[in-house]
């Protein structure tokens, strides 16, 4: 489940059209990966491989949970990072690696 704290802003607080748009300089760490994420996924659910109902069922995550991360109304925790990795048998997070 993605974590979600009153106090925190969202990943879309910090880039304009979510996930396309540049992201802000004063974004915290992170963000560009979850924007890396939701690209990646939204991708794979743009081939039409899986549908996101399937992509729902095969990982375990909710489809209201997967909607907010493409969204960018929620930061991804490893174990949603992980079943979706599973769920598509591709990795999502990005490298460090150049």
């Amino acid at each position: 489940m993605p974590r979600a704290q009153a106090s925190a802003r969202r990943p879309c607080d910090y880039c304009a059209r979510f996930p396309d748009g540049p992201i802000r300089k004063d974004a915290p760490a992170g963000v560009a990966e979850v924007v890396a994420v939701a690209r990646s996924i939204r991708r794979r659910l743009e081939d039409g491989t899986p549908s996101l109902s399937e992509l729902a069922r095969r990982s375990g995550v909710d489809r209201s949970t997967i909607y907010d991360l493409l969204a960018g109304r929620a930061w991804i925790d490893v174990s949603t990072l992980a079943r979706l990795e599973a769920a598509l048998g591709t990795r999502l997070w990005p490298s460090s690696q150049s």
